[in-house]
């Protein structure tokens, strides 16, 4: 596999689909540097383009037009052999619609990018259990989806990409599926493996305390992309609860 240095670089990206015979656009000419070890968080609505940016990053996906750049290397130059092995060894993608085999147990779900990297087996079992306790997961290693809950199949598709010990970990709505209490656990363990790993943590949400945590924050409208001051996001966020109060009480 080719050496990847140390960011991930957008240069005028644009992409869309086609419908009936003509171009949709979804991103325009986005521009967007992350240095490795950030935590950068992405908003907007719902169409504005923040899982389409992440399959950019995953490579699962190539831009209309525009560059985007994996460590120095461009997407567009790099092998289908060394963007499997990109796939496999640098990035995981945690899915909102979890992506899980529904033929396998939880415990097999979290072993398949361990397989593929060829870890031994004596191995494998004590790093899965693991990170099942940890999410709280233990008692449901060998359960199959069906018979997990939305929340659990979410924590689920999180050990699978913690179990993979990648370089970068793109997040789409991590949080979405669970309740407040165990999103807050959820994002404490993967701002963890940020900090400690020197992992870059690329998160989308529609969950503001979410977006909050990151070291920047970006928000997606109608394609284009913006960078976020931080604590005039939190002002803006604390003045609409403080309305909301109001009308509350004086209602």
């Amino acid at each position: 596999m080719p050496p990847f240095n140390e960011q991930i670089t957008l240069e005028e990206v644009s992409f869309g689909y086609k419908r009936g015979g003509k171009l949709k656009p979804i991103l325009r000419n986005v521009n967007l540097k992350i240095d490795e070890g950030e935590f950068v968080s992405i908003i907007g609505e719902s169409g504005s383009g923040k899982t389409s940016l992440l399959s950019l990053l995953s490579a699962s996906i190539k831009p209309q037009s525009g560059e985007v750049k994996i460590y120095d290397k461009k997407i567009s130059s790099i092998s289908e052999k060394h963007l499997s092995e990109y796939r496999r060894d640098i990035v995981s993608t945690i899915y909102q619609g979890h992506n899980l085999l529904e033929v396998l147990t939880a415990y097999q779900n979290v072993e398949l990018p361990l397989l593929l990297k060829k870890i031994p087996s004596q191995n494998r079992g004590t790093i899965i259990l693991r990170i099942l306790k940890d999410l709280g997961l233990a008692d449901k290693a060998f359960q199959k989806p069906e018979e997990l809950s939305g929340g659990e199949k979410q924590r689920v598709a999180i050990a699978r990409a913690i179990a993979a010990n990648s370089k970068i970990i793109l997040a789409d709505e991590p949080t979405a599926s669970l309740d407040p209490e165990t999103g807050r656990s959820i994002m404490e363990i993967l701002e963890s493996i940020n900090r400690t790993n020197n992992t870059t943590l690329i998160v989308v949400t529609h969950d503001m305390s979410v977006a909050q945590r990151a070291d920047r924050i970006y928000r997606l409208v109608e394609g284009n992309i913006e960078e976020i001051d931080p604590i005039k996001l939190s002002q803006s966020l604390q003045n609409q609860t403080n309305i909301s109060d109001k009308i509350y009480l004086e209602g």
